[in-house]
């Protein structure tokens, strides 16, 4: 004998079935004539989340929230699922004729123990279960979940048969042409639960965007009437149609083969033969010296240990700086604290009670930003770059144990698993940003977060990144923050472009498939010059709210919106990276700069074989900070002793040509000594065999 449950599934109408209550809420039901089922969990297991998730497992696809065996009959006690689900989370219960209304399927729903459902108008506060009867499918008795949220900025989305608080479960029948009446074919279908912030949520409000619209729109470099950017961006790109046809006839560097875009590779800048000799008289007279000794002349120069204050004001003891040194040190070359303990001769609870107060990530910023200062300020710095030019890219280490935010990723760390440091580093070689993230997540995510805080003196107006930082959004947002966004972008032939509507323009023999519609991005403007008010003001940061893009519905209009008019701009950008070489090389030297820091880099991180071995992100956010805290403090010392060294060659009579300084680097490390200095000699007490006391425990 096989259980009810079962057999409804095979259409067998014969067996008994628990009647139906019509009217009266207040009847009970006749405990219907059923047994449990093999296939079912048992009472204790969440028979809900199972049967949910994996169906075909633990029971079939249209079964009740509870497991027979587990159902409470009047006079007797609720099992321990009943009681958890029910009435220690109950407050009310809902209307047993909700569902009737607007001529939708009727439902009728069963409480646990057995009685029919006491009516009342009060909404519940809980997950509750609707056994639905819809129309035409007799034999269904799958639940319907529903559930209701009073958190802030919550919101709960349910199909329109749901909103209505009618039957959420009708039936679909996949007979053609559809069956008029039941159907044995007929399948429930579940809604879908959006548990979702709405977006507005995380923007300025209404009220509040009117009245400080005026002040953001100034920051953000937008003309009085800020449609006027649009009309800007379609002339650019108006402009940029004719020459592009022009460059492609003349068949350069840029050309077409057999209709396919060929873009030439960017040839090196040949370093002049002067400018190499003067980089090996600079390298000859550069001083060598420990990293230790590095971080103690910058901290004699800018004192920048009083930008690191700690939770208590006053340090404990004589030589707070020595110890707070060794910890930047320590946690910036991925040195454990015991092992620089034993190497300082310092105490080890010392050094962990300095590293742990003083080594914060706000305060590790605030003294990075006093270092790119300095370093802009000298005079050697303005040759290679203004400041407002900067690249971002990402640097992965492999990680030890288990560690939340590491991702797998074969290509870099084979069968482990790591994440990525994004760093971003200007034209003058100083970097003012760095942030871990999991291997996997893109570049695009998280690149305008450091610029948009960049709280140095360094004027950024330009970004590029590799390929793997750009998106459609990624342009817009650019663009409505009044900034340059140029990426070096890989399979440039195969990059779709996009033609207006309604504009009778000529076109190059590109793939402009694409077409846009300004109309509908004049239409929703505001909202766009809202997010970016918001995250100029910082209210919301740009990852976060890509993020929340990116698992939003496709229905969401703003996504549309932001990607259409990134699609505008990455198709002006497209047309100029084409046409213009020189850009095209300047992309590709700060790119090499940023690598070239990156070597520097990996340099400086020996410790414990390279392998991040902390668990928490916040002591990993805390080791980059310290680990680009250490690159400035080496580039910003290089920048200052070349200075010095180009001085003496001119009082030496050396023919030194200015042209020659943009060459130059300050990311050498080739003078530097980072293992610290060993002694042989043995100064201990020895016995005559040469050999040392042992320790008294």
């Amino acid at each position: 004998m096989r259980c009810w449950a079962c057999s409804m599934l095979t259409g067998n109408t014969a067996w008994p079935k628990p009647a139906v209550p019509t009217t009266s809420t207040s009847s009970k039901l006749p405990p219907p004539k059923i047994r449990p089922c093999a296939r079912w969990p048992r009472p204790w297991q969440s028979s809900w989340t199972r049967t949910r998730r994996r169906p075909g497992r633990y029971a079939p696809a249209c079964l009740p929230a509870f497991p027979a065996s587990s159902w409470c009959w009047p006079g007797r006690p609720c099992k321990p699922c009943c009681t958890r689900r029910a009435i220690r989370t109950s407050r009310s219960w809902p209307s047993a004729t909700a569902c009737s209304s607007n001529s939708r399927p009727g439902c009728w729903r069963r409480w646990t123990s057995g009685t029919a459902l006491p009516a009342t108008t009060s909404r519940p506060r809980w997950n509750w279960s609707r056994t639905c009867r819809p129309a035409g499918a007799a034999n269904c008795r799958r639940p319907c979940p529903r559930a209701f949220s009073n958190r802030p900025g919550a919101s709960w989305s349910w199909r329109k048969t749901a909103r209505n608080r009618t039957c959420a479960t009708p039936t679909s029948c996949a007979c053609s042409p559809p069956c008029a009446t039941g159907c044995a074919r007929a399948t429930c279908t579940w809604p879908r639960r959006i548990n979702m912030p709405i977006l507005s949520s995380y923007l300025i409000g209404p009220f509040e965007w009117q009245q400080v619209k005026g002040e953001l729109c100034a920051q953000l470099n937008l003309p009085p009437v800020t449609t006027d950017r649009l009309t800007q961006r379609l002339q650019e790109l108006q402009e940029l149609l004719a020459p592009m046809q022009q460059l492609l006839e003349a068949g350069g560097d840029v050309r077409l083969e057999d209709g396919e875009l060929v873009v030439g590779r960017v040839s090196a800048e040949e370093v002049p033969a002067g400018a190499q000799a003067l980089q090996q008289e600079i390298s000859r007279r550069l001083p060598v010296v420990d990293l230790t000794d590095i971080l103690v002349e910058v901290n004699g120069w800018l004192g920048f240990p009083d930008q690191l204050p700690g939770l208590e004001h006053a340090p404990r003891g004589d030589g707070h700086d020595t110890r707070l040194l060794a910890g930047v040190l320590a946690l910036g070359c991925n040195i454990p604290l015991t092992d620089m303990a034993r190497s300082t001769g310092l105490p080890y609870q010392s050094l962990w009670w300095t590293a742990a107060n003083y080594l914060r990530d706000d305060t590790l910023k605030a003294a990075n930003t006093l270092l790119v200062n300095e370093h802009h300020r000298q005079w050697l710095a303005a040759y290679w770059g203004r400041g407002t030019f900067s690249s971002s890219d990402g640097q992965r280490f492999a990680v030890s144990g288990k560690v939340r935010n590491a991702r797998s990723l074969p290509t870099y760390f084979g069968t482990g698993r790591g994440v990525t440091m994004q760093t971003h580093s200007s034209d003058q070689y100083a970097q003012y940003g760095s942030k871990v993230v999991p291997a996997t997540l893109r570049d695009a995510t998280i690149v305008l977060d450091e610029i948009v805080d960049n709280q140095t003196e360094l004027a950024i107006v330009e970004h590029t990144t590799d390929t793997a930082g750009y998106s459609d959004i990624i342009f817009a947002l650019f663009d409505l923050l009044g900034l340059y966004f140029c990426p070096r972008m890989r399979d440039l032939a195969d990059q779709k472009l996009y033609k207006i509507r309604g504009e009778d323009w000529t076109y190059p023999d590109l793939k402009f498939t694409g077409t846009l519609n300004p109309d509908y991005i004049r239409r929703h403007w505001d909202e766009l010059l809202r997010l970016a008010g918001s995250i100029k003001s910082g209210r919301v940061t740009a990852s976060l709210f890509i993020r929340k893009l990116q698992a939003y519905p496709r229905q969401n209009h703003l996504t549309y919106v932001l990607q259409a008019y990134g699609q505008l701009i990455k198709t002006n950008f497209i047309l100029r990276y084409l046409q213009s070489q020189p850009l095209r090389r300047r992309i590709h030297a700060q790119l090499n700069k940023g690598e070239e820091l990156h070597a520097l880099r990996a340099w400086l991180w020996f410790g414990s074989e390279g392998v991040i071995r902390r668990k928490q992100q916040e002591e990993q956010a805390e080791a980059a900070r310290c680990l680009t805290l250490l690159t400035n403090c080496v580039v910003l010392w290089n920048t200052v002793y070349m200075q010095e060294a180009l001085q003496q060659l001119q009082a030496e009579g050396y023919p030194v040509d200015e042209t020659h300084f943009e060459y130059l680097s300050p990311s050498r490390y080739e003078h530097i000594n980072r293992l610290g200095k060993y002694s042989f000699e043995n100064a201990a007490q020895v016995d005559p065999q040469h050999r040392r006391p042992l320790r008294r425990p």
